[in-house]
C-alpha cells in the first residue's frame, strides 16, 4: 500500500470511530492490549494514536467488525409483546411545510400507536386549544 492510499485509509478509519461510544472504543483498545482506562476523549486520543502509528489489516478488520455489530444493533426491532404492524393499509396524512391547518384529521381519525422505545408517563388532553391560522 502506498502513502497516499496509506492516509486515505487512515483518515476513514478516523471517521468511523469518531462515532464510537466507550465500549466500541474500550473493544478496539483491548484487542490491541492497550489500556481501557479512562473518559471517552481519552479513550478516542488512545485509539487515534493507534490508528496513525499502527494501522495494520488486522486492526482495519477489527474496526470493520465493530463497526458492523454497531449498525446490526442499531438497526430496530419489533417489540415482542405488540405484533408488527402492516403500516401500508393505513390511511394517512402527510403534510408539507405550506399545508394549511384545515386539513389536519379531526381528533376521532388520528389513531396512536405504543411504541416500544419509550414509557407513557400520563396522557394530555387540549380541548379547544386557540389555533393561530397564521
Amino acid at each position: 500500500m502506498d502513502a497516499a492510499s496509506n492516509v486515505i485509509v487512515q483518515m476513514n478509519a478516523l471517521d468511523v470511530i469518531k462515532t464510537y461510544r466507550v465500549p466500541e472504543l474500550q473493544a478496539l483498545l483491548e484487542y490491541a492490549r492497550l489500556s481501557r482506562q479512562g473518559n471517552k476523549s481519552e479513550l478516542f486520543q488512545r485509539c487515534k494514536l493507534l490508528i496513525s502509528s499502527n494501522l495494520t489489516p488486522q486492526l482495519l478488520n477489527k474496526i470493520n467488525q465493530i463497526n458492523l455489530a454497531r449498525i446490526s444493533s442499531s438497526r430496530p426491532s419489533h417489540s415482542p409483546q405488540a405484533p408488527p404492524r402492516n403500516f401500508s393499509t393505513q390511511q394517512s396524512v402527510v403534510l408539507t411545510p405550506t399545508s394549511s391547518i384545515d386539513n389536519l384529521p379531526l381528533p376521532q381519525q388520528i389513531q396512536y400507536v405504543n411504541l416500544p422505545f419509550y414509557e407513557k408517563i400520563r396522557t394530555i388532553e387540549c380541548i379547544n386549544m386557540p389555533v393561530d391560522k397564521k
